[in-house]
């Protein structure tokens, strides 16, 4: 498989993982909520907050639109959901499971997309990361 000069279209869906890992994270503040020797207001105070917080998350996440990015490799930029242009910073993180891209919009500002291995299919994990590896090794760093 080689990767060209080509664009290459992914789409990112929700990340069950995501989700699991955030619900294992509520599930050991409660428990540790229920451990800990506090007065009864202050658990049920760090209760409350904590079932809050994890209603935001689950509705965040049910809500979470699939984002469209196009990665343009000969020009070295990218589009996300198809009206925002970014260029890629110096360094990106790419392992096996996990690629996490440094973008900068065209207004300066400083983005980041983590992609886990399961919001994308195999095929387009694989070249995504080929692509950023590819990259990194070109002339300009």
């Amino acid at each position: 498989m080689t990767s060209t000069g080509s664009p290459v279209e992914i789409t990112l869906n929700p990340s069950p993982i995501f989700a699991v890992a955030q619900c294992g994270l509520i599930g050991v503040v409660l428990l540790l909520a229920i451990m800990l020797p506090l007065l009864l207001w202050a658990k049920l105070l760090l209760l409350i907050i904590t079932l809050l917080v994890a209603a935001v998350w689950l509705m965040q996440w049910r809500r979470a639109e699939p984002e469209s990015i196009i990665f343009r490799p000969s020009t070295d930029d990218c589009v996300i959901n198809r009206d925002q242009r970014c260029h890629f910073r110096s360094r990106q993180f790419v392992s096996r499971y996990l690629i996490i891209i440094y973008l900068t919009t065209e207004a300066g500002h400083r983005i980041s997309r983590v992609i886990p291995r399961d919001v994308l299919s195999d095929y387009q994990h694989r070249l995504l990361r080929r692509l950023l590896i590819q990259r990194r090794a070109g002339p300009n760093e």
